[in-house]
């Protein structure tokens, strides 16, 4: 079985990369809340991508679905864009 990657999506804010705590990938506020958004599968290589979300922002993104498919657009992209996936 291969390994997985955990890879977390958060937006550039003052913090370090390392960090418990990020910016909201939608409203930057800072949060140390993430939810799992994707496992992708390539060859033998597992990545899972955890976004970093605050609890306003994840409550909005539930209720209202048109919000949420224009945020895993974004994610979408984001991923594409830096990992090429």
């Amino acid at each position: 079985m291969s390994e997985v990657k955990e890879i977390d999506i958060f937006k550039k804010s003052h913090l370090p990369k390392e960090g418990w705590l990020q910016a909201c990938f939608n409203c930057y506020t800072i949060t140390s809340k993430t939810y799992y958004y994707r496992m992708i599968l390539i060859e033998d290589k597992k990545y899972k991508f955890n976004v970093f979300c605050c609890p306003q922002c994840k409550s909005r993104l539930y209720k209202e679905k048109q919000t949420l498919y224009k945020f895993s657009k974004v994610c979408d992209k984001y991923i594409y864009t830096h990992y090429g996936i």
